[in-house]
C-alpha cells in the first residue's frame, strides 16, 4: 500500500517536469532574438529647408559623441517611430503639407553587429504659402480692427502654429472688451501651393460681473483677496483685467495657486459670477545662515518673517547678524620705542627711526607711548566702534646721557639711568 503511494507521487513529479524540460524560458528567447545595440551615428537625408543640426535637436534617437565618450546611446525602435512622426509634424507645421518620412532603417556598422547607423529618408514636398485671411462674423467690431491683431500676412509660408496663435489673439481681443463667451473657429482651404485661412467668430453678449466667491482661505481674510481685484461687481468682465487681478493676488506672496472660474451667464441680465480658488502658502518661516568674510571673519545671520500679521496680510520681518573677529598679537610687528641720545659732540642725533603709530589722543592713557626712562609694558586691547585694536609693546631699556653740548672746555660728568 505504501509502495503504491510512493509510485503515484513519483509519476506525478515526472509528468510535471517533462513539459518544461525541453522548452527554453522567455528570458532565453529574448536573449536569442533581441540583442542590445548602440547607435553610432544619425543621418537625415532629403532635407533642404532645415539643417541637419536643427532637425537632430528634435529627435530622441541620439548618436555617439566624441566629446562625451562615456555616453552609449541605445537603439530603440519605439524612439525611431516617435522621431518619424516628429519630423513629419515639424515640416507640416511650417508649410510643407505633403512632407513625409519614407523610411528609417538601422544599418549595422561594418565589422560589428552591436552598433548601427540610423538613417531618416524624408521627402519635403512643395512649400505652401498663405493666399489670404477671411474673417466672418466680426460684428459688432469692424473687420479692419480685427485684422490688426493678426500676425500672418499674405505670401508668408503657411505656419500652423501661427494660425493657432492668430485665432487665440482674436479671441483675447473680444474677451478683453467684455465678450467673455466669444468663440473663434479656424479652417484651412488649400489649393495646390496656396492656402486660405478662414476665421469664423461668434462674439456673444457683453458680460458683466456678478458676485465674487472666494474658496480656500484659512489664515487670511476674504478681503485680502478681493481688495486686489481690478474689476468689481457690475463692471464689464474683461479678460485683461482678470489677468491683472490674478497677478496682483500672486504678488502678495500669500498664495501659491490662484484659479479664476467664470460661472454661467444669465440670459436676461448677462451677469456672471466669479469664483476664486486660492491655496495659501506658509505664513511664517525662519532662515539661519553661517558664513565667512574678510571683515567679520565668522558671520552668523538669522531672519524670522511672518507674512500675515493679524490675518490682514501685513508682513513683519526680524533679522539679526552676529560677527566674530579673532586677532592675535604679532611680535614681529610690535612697535619699539627709541629715545634720542645726547653725545658730547655738537647737536643731537636719533638712535633709531620712530615707527608710525595711531594718534596718541585717540588711544587714551592706557595706549600712550611710555615716557623716557620708564620700562614699557604690554598694552591691553581696547574696543573701538565694534572692532578690537591691540598695541603690544615689548619691554625695552632706555639709557640717557648728559654731556657738554657746545664749547671747547672739558665735558661735565655724565649721569646714566637704566630702566628695568
Amino acid at each position: 500500500m505504501r509502495g503504491a503511494v510512493y509510485a503515484r507521487v513519483l509519476l506525478a513529479v515526472l509528468l510535471l517536469a517533462c513539459p518544461f524540460a525541453g522548452k527554453p524560458s522567455s528570458a532565453q528567447k529574448i536573449s536569442e532574438f533581441e540583442t542590445p545595440r548602440q547607435v553610432r551615428r544619425v543621418e537625415i537625408h532629403g532635407n533642404e529647408a532645415f539643417s541637419d543640426r536643427k532637425l537632430r535637436g528634435f529627435l530622441r534617437t541620439r548618436g555617439s559623441s566624441w566629446f562625451k565618450p562615456w555616453r552609449h546611446p541605445p537603439y530603440r525602435s519605439d524612439f525611431v517611430r516617435f522621431d518619424r512622426v516628429t519630423l513629419q509634424s515639424y515640416y507640416r507645421r511650417h508649410g510643407f503639407l505633403a512632407a513625409r518620412v519614407d523610411s528609417a532603417p538601422a544599418i549595422p556598422v561594418p565589422g560589428t553587429s552591436a552598433r548601427v547607423d540610423v538613417h531618416f529618408f524624408l521627402t519635403e514636398g512643395s512649400l505652401t504659402r498663405l493666399a489670404g485671411v477671411r474673417l466672418e462674423g466680426t460684428t459688432p467690431l469692424s473687420e479692419a480692427e480685427v485684422q490688426r491683431v493678426l500676425k500672418l500676412e499674405p505670401s508668408d509660408p503657411l505656419d500652423i502654429t501661427m494660425i493657432e496663435a492668430d485665432r487665440q489673439a482674436i479671441e483675447d481681443h473680444y474677451a478683453d472688451l467684455g465678450y467673455a463667451a466669444v468663440q473663434v473657429r479656424d479652417s484651412l482651404e488649400v489649393d495646390s501651393v496656396r492656402a486660405l485661412v478662414v476665421y469664423r467668430i461668434v462674439p456673444g453678449p457683453i458680460v458683466r460681473m456678478g458676485q465674487v466667491g472666494v474658496e480656500g482661505i484659512k489664515d487670511t481674510r476674504r478681503r485680502v483677496v478681493t481688495r486686489e481685484l481690478t474689476v468689481h461687481p457690475g463692471d464689464i468682465l474683461s479678460r485683461k483685467k482678470l489677468a491683472e487681478s490674478q497677478q496682483r493676488i500672486y504678488d502678495t506672496g500669500l498664495y501659491g495657486d490662484v484659479i479664476f472660474e467664470r460661472g454661467d451667464i444669465d440670459s436676461t441680465t448677462h451677469l456672471a459670477d466669479l469664483h476664486l480658488t486660492v491655496r495659501e502658502r506658509k505664513m511664517a518661516w525662519v532662515d539661519v545662515g553661517l558664513g565667512y568674510g574678510t571683515l567679520d571673519q565668522l558671520r552668523l545671520t538669522s531672519e524670522w518673517e511672518h507674512r500675515n500679521i493679524g490675518h490682514e496680510g501685513i508682513r513683519f520681518v526680524a533679522s539679526g547678524r552676529l560677527g566674530f573677529r579673532v586677532t592675535t598679537p604679532d611680535s614681529a610687528a610690535s612697535p619699539k620705542h627709541t629715545v634720542p641720545t645726547l653725545s658730547p659732540s655738537r647737536g643731537s642725533e636719533i638712535a633709531g627711526p620712530m615707527p608710525r603709530s595711531p594718534s596718541l589722543g585717540s588711544l587714551g592713557p592706557a595706549h600712550r607711548r611710555p615716557s623716557a626712562g620708564m620700562p614699557s609694558r604690554s598694552c591691553r586691547p581696547r574696543r573701538e566702534t565694534g572692532r578690537y585694536y591691540s598695541f603690544p609693546c615689548e619691554p625695552t631699556a632706555h639709557r640717557l646721557r648728559f654731556g657738554a653740548t657746545s664749547g671747547d672746555g672739558p665735558a661735565e660728568p655724565s649721569r646714566s639711568s637704566t630702566g628695568t
